[in-house]
């Protein structure tokens, strides 16, 4: 396998030597582009990847050492090897504590010299990718749950970070480039179905049932790649052929979820619906696509296959932030007329409208699934949750919370334990 070899130094005709003293390619490395400072050269990992960079460290305006810093966080498969000249031992031994593999003394190395040194630390490569392929494979689930959540809560150190670890799982899906979601979820009607979905188990079997099922439609056509997010909720993130608008692609991705819908029914035994959110454009704009998505859901009334979110007025979308951030709070029309800046009657209208539901079933709605959170912790006690969603009297609380789930909140939490 040839290995990805980045050359990164300020001087031209140094980058220059590199290139020309060795007849790369018969050794088994290809050079994927060069770099005059450590800025440019982040900026290049970001698309060629390589396996391993040798590096000048004083250049300008970013030295080696924070190319080297950096790189540990956003690509820390990548490897090291310092270009050093004969008085440079001070600045080599920082370089190696940062976490590079070797060094090079630039203006007198030979090819066989430089060809052993990469060599050994590539080595490393192979040991370390094997392992992390192995560990991956274990605990894909588990990885990808996280991977989707960070995103979704908005976590990660930069876009870099984010994408390294989608390289790292064998993702395809870029969340740089247009992309919509299609957030699935099922209602089990039976105890026992319901309680193969909410088991703890991060790698359930069911879990990767229907995110394989999703992912061989959608990569049929699409770049995609489906995600466990909850119990019983999945979600796929698919990459647009063009820039919104994308009018012309909703009935493609309906009639794609349709056959998901179909063949897990068919194998699984389950019934999913879903629900098609409006486009995005970077990784930043995902936590409120995903949001609106669950708001979509709660709204579900069992008449169509995908619903379509629709881009709520500004002044509902401030009230429904504001119920997130206040849920252990009185919540009222009142209150969320105020911060909607219309009279109560014509509040409830609209709210309804956009919605979907009204103002105090959506409440209600919104407390309940805060509750699930939290009843699946098992050191939270009952009368907790009901002071943490605002349900002051714990009778109420119940009969709430079978009304909406169908089962009580203790029936709920024993479906999570072991």
């Amino acid at each position: 396998m040839m290995r990805k070899l980045l050359i990164v130094d300020d001087e031209f005709i140094v980058r220059m030597g590199i290139k020309s003293i060795v007849n790369w390619e018969d050794f088994g490395y290809y050079i994927v582009g060069e770099a005059s400072d450590g800025a440019a050269a982040l900026s290049l990992m970001e698309s060629v990847r390589p396996d391993i960079v040798l590096t000048d460290l004083i250049m300008e305006p970013m030295d080696g050492f924070e190319l080297i810093r950096q790189s540990r966080k956003r690509f820390p498969k990548t490897k090291f090897v310092v270009l050093s000249n004969y008085n440079d031992f001070e600045n080599v031994k920082q370089a190696m504590k940062l976490g590079a593999g070797d060094y090079i003394f630039k203006m007198t190395a030979q090819p066989e010299e430089i060809i052993k040194i990469l060599d050994e630390v590539c080595d490393t490569i192979g040991e370390e990718n094997h392992a992390v392929d192995a560990l991956v494979q274990r605990n894909r689930q588990a990885l990808k749950r996280s991977v989707i959540q960070k995103c979704i809560r908005q976590k990660y150190y930069d876009a870099g970070e984010m994408e390294s670890e989608f390289a790292t799982l064998g993702l395809s899906v870029n969340l740089s480039c247009p992309y919509v979601l299609v957030y699935f979820v099922v209602r089990p009607s039976g105890m026992e179905e319901r309680r193969m979905l909410c088991q703890k188990d991060p790698d359930s079997v069911l879990e990767f049932a229907m995110g394989n099922i999703a992912d061989e439609v959608w990569k049929a056509r699409y770049r995609a790649d489906t995600f466990p997010v909850d119990e019983g909720i999945m979600v796929s993130v698919i990459n647009l052929d063009s820039d919104p608008p994308y009018e012309h692609e909703k009935k493609e991705i309906a009639e794609k979820f349709r056959l998901i819908r179909e063949y897990i029914h068919r194998y699984l035994n389950l019934t999913v619906y879903g629900v098609l959110s409006e486009p995005g454009e970077n990784c930043g704009q995902l936590k409120s696509l995903h949001k609106s998505c669950m708001e979509a859901e709660m709204t579900y009334s069992g008449e169509a296959e995908l619903l379509t979110c629709v881009r709520q007025r500004p002044e509902i979308a401030e009230v429904c932030g504001y119920i997130d951030s206040h849920l252990s709070e009185q919540l009222s029309v009142a209150k969320a007329a105020q911060i909607a800046c219309m009279s109560e009657s014509y509040f409830s209208s609209v709210f309804k409208k956009e919605v979907g539901i009204s103002f105090v079933d959506y409440i209600s709605q919104v407390r309940i699934r805060r509750a699930k959170e939290l009843l699946r912790q098992k050191h939270v006690k009952i009368c907790e949750i009901c002071q943490e969603v605002g349900i002051e009297n714990p009778n109420y609380f119940s009969s709430l919370f079978k009304k909406i789930e169908g089962i009580s909140p203790n029936a709920y939490r024993s479906l999570f334990e072991p």
